[in-house]
């Protein structure tokens, strides 16, 4: 009898380390899956503003758009705020704060 007990409990928990591997490993793919949902979001929100941007420059004949990696930085910072729910005045202003030493800090083109 005793033999079928330990058959048994190794069973369980063999069972509850499996169950509990799949979970977390669900967890990381979802997590992965989130990020890269959030990254291609990114990135077409990001040149659907500069190609209209650059269309409104063309246009007016006057001014210049920063380059795209400029928008790309800007969205990849504004979509976690706006999908946490934390989008405040302060953080925008820390967001904007972030974007224009990204702007000042990069080469000008010449």
């Amino acid at each position: 009898m005793e033999w079928l007990t330990v058959v048994a409990t190794s069973a369980v928990i063999s069972a509850v380390v499996s169950g509990l591997l799949t979970l977390w490993n669900s967890h990381l793919q979802r997590k992965a899956e989130e990020r890269k949902r959030l990254a291609d979001l990114a990135m077409k929100m990001a040149i659907t503003e500069w190609e209209a941007h650059a269309a409104m420059m063309k246009q007016a004949g006057v001014g210049s758009v920063q380059p795209p990696e400029i928008y790309l930085y800007r969205y990849s910072l504004l979509l976690p705020l706006i999908e946490k729910g934390e989008l405040t005045p302060e953080k925008m202003a820390e967001l904007d704060a972030n974007v224009k030493r990204m702007v000042d800090t990069k080469p000008k083109r010449k």
